[in-house]
């Protein structure tokens, strides 16, 4: 860990995101959507292509978006420049939430009722980066 940060009072202007949309809403929106499979957070659907280097996820329970997760992955350094890239702009707007975890290849930011998580792993064969936005009362900590 390389730096905390909590902040007193909730964040204003909180970061947009997927939560609580009703499927049908993310139909619109996603024209790729399809079903992969059922996991423990929900139905999984996905939009993009892992082989093109983007895929978005969505986890679906009771007809609404439980949790979003974005992976950029290829086998060379744009996943760590995206990485840098998101964490930066995170920083550089002050949107670190009510508190945040910050380390070389993680950023944890707890907002209202919601927390993002961003991290590289650099892999064998391929590195990745995902960004994931989960419901605080998903996280169990």
């Amino acid at each position: 860990i390389e730096a905390s940060y909590e902040k007193d009072n909730t964040w204003d202007h909180e970061p947009s995101n997927n939560l609580t949309k009703s499927f049908d809403e993310l139909e619109r929106q996603f024209t790729e959507l399809r079903y992969i499979s059922r996991t423990e957070y929900g139905d999984k659907y996905q939009d993009g292509y892992t082989e093109d280097g983007v895929a978005v996820y969505f986890y679906i329970k009771n007809d609404r978006v439980v949790r979003e997760c974005m992976k950029v992955a290829s086998n060379d350094d744009f996943p760590r420049m995206w990485f840098d890239a998101t964490k930066k702009s995170f920083m550089e707007k002050g949107q670190l939430g009510i508190t945040a975890t910050i380390g070389s290849n993680m950023l944890k930011m707890k907002f209202s009722s919601f927390t993002i998580i961003v991290s590289y792993t650099e892999g064998t064969y391929e590195n990745y980066t995902t960004i994931e936005y989960i419901f605080n009362s998903d996280l169990g900590d």
